[in-house]
C-alpha cells in the first residue's frame, strides 16, 4: 500500500471526496470492512488538517458525498459493482 493511506472512517472519507482527493475503496478479505484509502500526499494532509479544524462545510453538499459514498461503499462490501471502486458519479451539488 506504498503511496496511500487507509482512511476508516467515512465521515472523513467524505470530507476528504469534498476537498477533490480521489479516494480507492478496498474490502478487506478477512474482515469484509471496507477501507477508504487516500494519496499519501501534502494536500491529503491539508485536507486532514482542516478537517480537524473543523473548517466550515456547507451541510447539503457534505451529505451527498456521505451518501454517495456509503452507497459505493456497500456496493464494494457486497461485491455488487467493482466498478464503484472510484469517485462515482458527480452528483453533488452546492
Amino acid at each position: 500500500m506504498a503511496g496511500r493511506i487507509p482512511v476508516y472512517d467515512i465521515q472523513i472519507a467524505a470530507f476528504l471526496e469534498l476537498n477533490s482527493i480521489e479516494l480507492t475503496l478496498r474490502k478487506e478479505r478477512d474482515t469484509g470492512r471496507v477501507i477508504f484509502e487516500a494519496p499519501a500526499d501534502d494536500e491529503v494532509y491539508r485536507v486532514l488538517s482542516s478537517y480537524e479544524k473543523n473548517a466550515e462545510v456547507g451541510v447539503k453538499t457534505f451529505a451527498g458525498f456521505l451518501k454517495n459514498l456509503r452507497g459505493r461503499m456497500l456496493a464494494v462490501r457486497n461485491g455488487e459493482d467493482e466498478r464503484r471502486n472510484g469517485r462515482g458519479q458527480a452528483m453533488h451539488s452546492g
